[in-house]
């Protein structure tokens, strides 16, 4: 009995009836910017995947629905804001204030990552970059000023101002500090050394507390 039903012969507004005030592919259908009712929805305004009723399809927060043209209503429009999961706390955001054009990136309800003019930013990880499988995985993200690129780089760093860049460089770090390896397992299995800088494959491989060397 629903006035917006599905596929309804009796729907005062059925879907492609050619005299439907909603109906689809009309100017006023689901894909058109003045939409009032979501396709699939169970009692006009309430989009079916939705726990919080006017709201993102699978998204119990978002302020604009997902995939929505404007607030509150109709599927699959170009002017989303929002991408998030079930529960609304991991999420792609479009929009935050007027027109300020910046991409941001949510896991857990803060922000790690945002795109602007060109720049990748990345954010809320003690001012330090991890890129790559395992890279810094086990950082507890406290300022420590450390920079590690590629596979396992860093990956049980708990020091500060390191820098690796190669698959298990300075993999096995723990308390040493301002270190720098680059390449391929350079200051692989360094555990308290400092101020090291390794240049190459297996460079420095097997120091382990030395330090100041190059």
């Amino acid at each position: 009995s629903a006035i917006q039903a599905t596929y309804s012969d009796s729907a005062n507004h059925a879907i492609q009836s050619d005299t439907a005030q909603y109906a689809l592919l009309t100017d006023s259908a689901i894909y058109a910017d003045t939409a009032q009712y979501a396709l699939w929805a169970d009692s006009a305004i309430q989009a079916t995947y939705s726990d919080s009723a006017n709201h993102a399809i699978q998204s119990d927060t978002a302020q604009y629905a997902l995939l929505t043209d404007s607030a509150n209503h109709a599927i699959y429009s170009d002017t989303a804001r929002v991408l998030a999961d079930a529960d609304g706390d991991t999420k792609i955001q479009v929009e935050n204030g007027t027109n300020d054009d910046i991409i941001r990136f949510y896991m857990e309800d803060t922000e790690y990552f945002r795109m602007d003019s060109g720049r990748l930013e990345v954010l809320n990880t003690g001012n330090s970059v991890f890129i790559g499988e395992s890279a810094g995985l086990k950082d507890d993200l406290n300022i420590r000023y450390s920079t590690f690129i590629g596979y396992q780089a860093g990956m049980n760093n708990s020091g500060f101002s390191n820098t690796a860049t190669g698959a298990n460089a300075l993999m096995t770090n723990m308390g040493g500090n301002y270190n720098t390896a680059f390449g391929a397992n350079a200051l692989h299995l360094n555990e308290d050394g400092y101020d090291n800088t390794a240049t190459g494959y297996r460079a420095l491989y097997f120091n382990e507390e030395g330090h100041r060397n190059t």
